[in-house]
C-alpha cells in the first residue's frame, strides 16, 4: 500500500534518519485499523506458529484470533489488520511490553519507521526498484543514532518481501478493474474469493511466492468467470 502523503515523506536510500528501538512498545499501541497484514505476513505468522506447535499454525485460526477484516473500498474488497486490545489499542501480539512474534513480525512492523512502494517506472535509468518513505506520525521515536535508509532496508527488507511487493503491485491494477465490473450479488461472493486466494489457500511447508502467483492467477480467472456469468444472465 502506498503511504499516505500526510503520514509519510519520501526519502532516498542515501539519506540518514535518527532511530533507535528502545523496546518501549509505544509503536505497538494505538494501532486500531492501521497495521495491515499482507498475504506474506499471514503466511509467515502461520509458519512461525506451526513450528511452535501452536494452533495459530492453522491460517483460519490465526486470522480469527489475531486479525480484523476491513473493506478498503465500496466494493467490499477485504484486507486484514492486526487485532488490537485494551484502551490503548495495543497489538494483540504485545505481551509485557514486548512483541512475542518478533521473528515473524509483519512488514509494517519490520520496516518501521520506514515504508516502501515500487519505484516510478517513468524515471528511466535513474529509477529505483523501490521508493522509501519515512513515517511522520510518531516523531518522538525518531531519536538515537543516525542510520542510513539503505542500510535499514538491507537489514529488514528481504528478497522474498521485495518479490511479493513487486508482484502484488504489478497485478493489483488488473484485479481492481475486474472487481469494479462486478455487480450485486457477486460482491458478497467477492469477499470469500479474495480471502481464499490471498490469505487462506497456502501450505506453509512450501515456498510462498510460487503459491501466491498461482493463487493470483486463480483469483483472476474466478473474477473473469463471475463477470461472464453476470453478463449472460
Amino acid at each position: 500500500m502506498i503511504p499516505h502523503a500526510m503520514d509519510f515523506k519520501k526519502v532516498a536510500g542515501n539519506d540518514t534518519i535518527r532511530f533507535h528501538c528502545s523496546g518501549c512498545g509505544e509503536c505497538c499501541r494505538n494501532l486500531k485499523n492501521s497495521a495491515m497484514l499482507e498475504s506474506l505476513d499471514v503466511f509467515r505468522l502461520a509458519r512461525h506458529f506451526k513450528e511452535l506447535g501452536h494452533p495459530g499454525g492453522e491460517i483460519d485460526y490465526l486470522i480469527s484470533e489475531y486479525a480484523e477484516v476491513q473493506p478498503i473500498n465500496e466494493s467490499g474488497y477485504p484486507i486484514f489488520f492486526l487485532k488490537t486490545v485494551g484502551e490503548k489499542e495495543e497489538c494483540v501480539f504485545l505481551k509485557d511490553g514486548r512483541c512475542n512474534v518478533y521473528s515473524a513480525r509483519p512488514r509494517t512492523c519490520r520496516l518501521y519507521p520506514l515504508s516502501v512502494a515500487p519505484g516510478d517506472k517513468s524515471a528511466g535509468k535513474n529509477k529505483s526498484d523501490f521508493d522509501y518513505y519515512l513515517s511522520l506520525d510518531r516523531t518522538s521515536h525518531l531519536t538515537g543514532d543516525a542510520i542510513r535508509v539503505s542500510d535499514w532496508m538491507c537489514e529488514n527488507f528481504d528478497s522474498e518481501a521485495k518479490a511479493f511487493i513487486a508482484y502484488d503491485y504489478s497485478t493489483l491494477p488488473e484485479i481492481g478493474k475486474l472487481v469494479r465490473k462486478l455487480k450485486e450479488p457477486d460482491l458478497k461472493r467477492l469477499v470469500f474469493v479474495v480471502m481464499l486466494y490471498r490469505y487462506y489457500e497456502f501450505d506453509t511447508a512450501q515456498d510462498f511466492m510460487p503459491q501466491y502467483m498461482e493463487n493470483t492467477r486463480k483469483l483472476r480467472k474466478v473474477l473473469i468467470d463471475m463477470i461472464r456469468e453476470s453478463e449472460q444472465q
